[in-house]
């Protein structure tokens, strides 16, 4: 299930589970959308030399400004050359407009045309944007044109061959030697006719329609695969053995850079191209095209893009040092979205767990397909006769229009949650665990997901959508507060989410997000591990509708054992507030506070602190009511409550006979008590009395609220006292002669 909408009652539709005889499904009705592309079509035979007229329909479902953004990153551009063509029109709601642009085909190859429509001044409850594209593969005589609509070829010449099987020969040398120093590799026995030094550089990025403004990412996490081959033939061939990097492959960075940079002896004669073809999946999903190309190579079938998002270098045989750089491959942006979050959202598990993921997480099958649903995860299940019993076969499945984060990590996050479950298809089964619990799972996962992504990488966080954290605080359109009346699901991804975020969270918390509304921090990795213990719990009987409010007390009591006491009662204050809603949850503990007596009057205490409070959108955040000031005499006594302090973020004074002889705590609180992890007061003066290089030789008493000591001599038989109200610091020698003496206070 995934949400796209603003406000929680908005946000967290029902889910919808469907269970067949064969398939487990997590599914959520789509939104509207705010702009639709229904068709893209070429106008004319696209191949090299031609003008054509690339026509685009587009459906207005919401009054506002509609703007087009093309992207022509190859040989199919405009008249003036220009790789990027926008336009703005304000639209009518339920209209139908054409955008028309004549477009020019320089040379043969292959393009790709990426359309982005947005209306950023569209309601808040439905989706801004959207993005399609089309493939242009233009010779001298043959075409075909790809579209993402139709997922199919949609025009084509009589005589154009589809070639979508690729065999990716590798040469007859020994595979490569390379030690533990990563020196340039070597090969054994050779003869070739000439030695190439090759050294490529470039990036692989998309255009994201998913930011505001639209902004190019790299597609990170993917591979890039180097081959030569024959333009005419379409025989592809590597010279080496092997699979090593930088040679046949480079992963593809943060920023979509990569880099090629070897030398190998080979006889290349016959070969006119050097083809780059950016891989269609990363390390947590398998991802096919319709319009790619599957690479049959000695280390298996490898999927990749087609021409179009890929590049072709032009190669000379006789010239034996080949150089390029600046090498831009784009993608499209629904493609490019999809691997992208989908590295995201894989990599937030590794990280949590440092590295060491307790379960097994092979990659998923992703697939990009119209629905009725942004997405859906399903395991299927056949039967197999050898060897005997199930075998079972997990897919997500993305709306086109749906690639953002969000969407791409809630339905990962119901893949995680069906892994820490032993990829157990009867625990994963709604008939034994609670669908709220695995929904609230997801949408947690995803808020957590966008966390990770913005704080690391810098991606949008799509603030306004599904923040867990401050969805217990929304109103819904009845005028009730949303955690009344929500569907379960809302209540217990909120739930994990305080119990989860901290005030400072590392890589795992947005910068946007800074604060809490909750008094729990520091427990990520153990939710995790508590939804993993829960496999095996089984929602309690009763009717279809009361199943969405089962396994949240389980949950929360395993979740506290172990734990000591305060902890537990802010545990389940939080779990009070969100499941039966009968009390408030404790607020975010204050923090760096201080305590400084005044030198001027000993008998005053004046205390600074900053607040956690939760920085985002303010009216959806759990603010203290104001802060308990404590004091005790020593160790041994109780602290005794000697001052409510209203809401505040500054400072107060505290004014009471020898104010520096206590010790003291404050502690945020509301209606439900204080907050965990009251803070103690270091007490310092705001003046401190260096005392250095003295000699004294006479009884002498020294006093001051600070004292700061250093080469102190006493003779004569003189008795000193060092006197330091709150404290006295020595930070050099005494000389103290016989029959004299030192005392410090």
């Amino acid at each position: 299930m995934n949400q796209s909408r603003k406000r929680w009652v908005m946000l967290f539709s029902i889910p919808i589970f469907l269970l067949c005889i064969n398939q487990l499904y997590a599914t959520s009705l789509k939104g509207p959308l705010a702009v639709e592309i229904i068709d893209i079509r070429v106008v004319g035979e696209p191949i090299v030399g031609n003008h054509v007229t690339l026509e685009v329909d587009y459906k207005v479902n919401s009054d506002g400004d509609v703007q087009l953004m093309f992207n022509f990153p190859k040989a199919v551009i405009p008249e003036d050359g220009a790789k990027r063509y926008e336009t703005k029109l304000k639209c009518q709601k339920g209209g139908i407009y054409t955008e028309r642009i004549i477009v020019k085909v320089t040379n043969d190859g292959a393009s790709l045309v990426n359309i982005i429509a947005q209306m950023e001044n569209a309601p808040d409850s439905i989706q801004k944007q959207t993005s399609r594209h089309i493939s242009i593969e233009h010779g001298k005589k043959d075409y075909a044109v790809f579209s993402s609509i139709t997922n199919d070829f949609v025009k084509k010449s009589k005589s154009y061959k589809e070639h979508k099987k690729i065999i990716a020969v590798k040469g007859n040398y020994d595979s490569l030697n390379i030690d533990s120093t990563n020196v340039a590799p070597t090969l054994k026995s050779v003869t070739a006719t000439s030695t190439y030094l090759i050294n490529i550089i470039g990036t692989v990025t998309y255009d994201d329609a998913h930011e505001s403004p639209v902004r190019k990412e790299g597609l990170y996490g993917g591979k890039i695969y180097f081959y030569f081959r024959n333009s005419s033939t379409l025989k592809t061939y590597h010279p080496w053995q092997g699979s090593y990097k930088n040679i046949h492959y480079d992963n593809i960075n943060t920023n979509g850079s990569f880099y090629f940079g070897f030398g190998m002896p080979a006889d290349l004669t016959g070969y006119d191209q050097i083809i780059l073809l950016v891989g269609s999946g990363n390390p947590y999903v398998s991802y096919s095209l319709p319009d790619g190309y599957v690479m049959s190579t000695d280390q298996g079938d490898l999927t990749t893009f087609g021409d179009s998002e890929g590049a072709v270098l032009y190669f000379n045989p006789s010239n034996t040092l080949v150089s390029y750089s600046g090498v831009d491959i784009v993608v499209n942006s629904q493609d490019g979205s999809l691997l992208r979050n989908m590295m995201f959202a894989g990599e937030l598990v590794k990280q949590r767990y440092n590295g060491s993921i307790p379960f097994s997480m092979p990659t998923v099958e992703l697939v990009k397909s119209a629905s009725p649903y942004h997405g859906i995860f399903s395991v299927d299940r056949k039967w197999n006769i050898s060897p005997w019993g199930y075998v079972y076969f997990t897919k997500i499945t993305i709306d086109p229009d749906y690639t953002n984060l969000e969407t791409t990590s809630h339905e990962y996050g119901h893949y995680v949650n069906y892994r820490m479950w032993n990829g157990n298809y009867d625990s994963w089964d709604e008939d034994n665990s609670s669908c709220a619990v695995q929904e609230g799972w997801a949408i947690f996962y995803s808020f957590a997901a966008r966390n990770y992504a913005n704080k690391v990488y810098g991606d949008g966080i799509m603030k306004d959508r599904s923040n867990t954290e401050e969805g217990p605080f929304l109103t819904n359109p009845y005028g009730n507060n949303s955690f009344n009346y929500e569907p379960a699901i809302a209540k217990f991804s909120s739930l994990l989410w305080n119990l989860y975020d901290g005030y400072s969270d590392g890589i795992f918390k947005s910068s946007i997000y800074t604060g809490d509304n909750d008094d729990l921090s520091g427990y990520g990795t153990r939710v995790f591990e508590i939804m993993r213990s829960m496999a095996n719990v089984k929602y309690e009987s009763g009717p279809t509708f009361n199943r969405f409010d089962q396994n949240y007390s389980v949950y929360t009591d395993r979740f506290k054992s172990g734990l000591d006491a305060q902890i537990q009662n802010s545990i389940q204050i939080a779990y009070d507030f969100l499941i039966p809603n009968n009390k408030r949850m404790l607020p975010p503990q204050l923090k760096s506070a201080t305590g400084t007596i005044q030198s001027s009057n000993l008998n005053n205490l004046t205390i600074n602190w900053h607040n956690n409070i939760y920085t985002g959108d303010i009216r959806y955040s759990n603010r203290e009511l104001g802060y308990h000031l404590y004091q005790r005499a020593s160790d041994a006594d109780s602290w005794t409550l000697v001052s409510t302090i209203p809401f505040t973020n500054g400072n107060y004074t505290w004014s009471n006979s020898n104010a520096y002889a206590y010790d003291y705590k404050i502690s945020s609180y509301n209606t439900s008590g204080d907050s965990y992890g009251d803070v103690l007061l270091n007490l310092t003066c705001d003046n401190i009395t260096n005392i250095n290089y003295r000699t004294y030789s006479s009884n002498t008493t020294v006093s001051g609220c600070s004292l700061n000591i250093s080469y102190i001599t006493i003779n004569n038989n003189a008795s000193v006292i060092f006197d330091g109200s709150v404290n006295t610091i020595i930070n050099g020698p005494f000389e103290v002669t016989l029959g004299s003496s030192v005392e410090i206070k």
